[in-house]
């Protein structure tokens, strides 16, 4: 769309701060680098009070093994999240102690905003293939592969693939990081057939604590 990946921190930072104008009230004038609008109003407005809850993922994730580059720092990421979000969704690919790395910078960060960490909630999201017992990893590789250019190594690693006991300990992993608070548990499953689901909410979901 010709728009350089540099701009993309600061047009995200002008676009939350315009809609959430835009949300609030009328005869909105916005002037900054990206955007620009004189005595705008939207309509209908939305129902939640002062605005819909705002989620932003990002943070650390493995960038050397990704994109071949250094581990890049997350500060102005958990600064975004601090002065706008409602909930912080770390990547999905992020280690545990990348997510309790982030959240220390949160804590950092957040008073500089007038806010604490903990008012802002936490949510995991993350790919899950739950294998039969004795089911080989390498039978969902194709699956996997499907959306994702990395090999069954870092599928394994990052994401949930295993048995449902080995799914649901690299969950908790995660909630122990985030200080053992998660509130909200997203887990996208990359087979959507009926006993994937069967096996998640009868081995794995009634043990997240």
């Amino acid at each position: 769309m010709g728009v350089p990946r540099a701009e993309r921190g600061w047009r995200t930072d002008e676009g939350l701060e315009l809609i959430r104008a835009l949300w609030a009230r009328d005869g909105v004038t916005y002037e900054a680098r990206a955007y620009r609008v004189r005595d705008l109003t939207i309509e209908p407005k939305p129902t939640q009070k002062p605005h819909p809850p705002i989620w932003i993922g990002g943070g650390s994730q493995p960038f050397e093994r990704i994109y071949g580059q250094k581990t890049r720092d997350a500060t102005p990421v958990m600064r975004r999240v601090a002065r706008y979000a409602d909930a912080w969704v770390p990547h999905s690919s992020a280690t545990p102690e990348m997510v309790s790395h982030d959240r220390a910078i949160l804590e950092r960060v957040a008073p500089e905003f007038g806010r604490r960490a903990g008012d802002i909630e936490l949510v995991y999201s993350n790919f899950v293939h739950v294998l039969r017992k004795g089911e080989r990893p390498e039978t969902v590789s194709a699956r996997f592969g499907a959306f994702s250019g990395m090999d069954l190594a870092y599928w394994r690693e990052h994401y949930l693939l295993g048995e449902a006991a080995e799914v649901t300990e690299r969950i908790r992993q995660r909630i122990s990081a985030a200080g053992g608070r998660m509130d909200w548990v997203i887990l996208n499953p990359v087979d959507w057939d009926a006993e994937q689901l069967e096996l998640l909410a009868a081995e794995v979901l009634p043990h997240i604590p």
